[in-house]
């Protein structure tokens, strides 16, 4: 069939082959859980900043009385 050398040559070639795939489909990946992870931290944030306005237009006499409180 094929000699010892050649044969060693069609399992280097068929590795990198498999680690350039392997590493392209793990950046790929990557890419993705990324964009997912700004979009849901964005939403969260928008989320969080919208309860604490709400709070705060219930309650504005509780910021007034505790930005002067003072704590020695």
């Amino acid at each position: 069939m094929y000699s010892p050398k050649k044969r060693y040559q069609i399992f280097l070639i068929i590795s990198v082959l498999v680690l350039i795939s392997d590493a392209i489909f793990v950046f790929i990946n990557y890419r993705s859980s990324k964009a997912a992870l700004e979009k849901s931290v964005i939403r969260q944030g928008a989320e969080l900043q919208a309860e604490y306005e709400s709070y705060y237009d219930l309650n504005p006499g509780l910021y007034a009385a505790s930005s002067t409180f003072r704590c020695f």
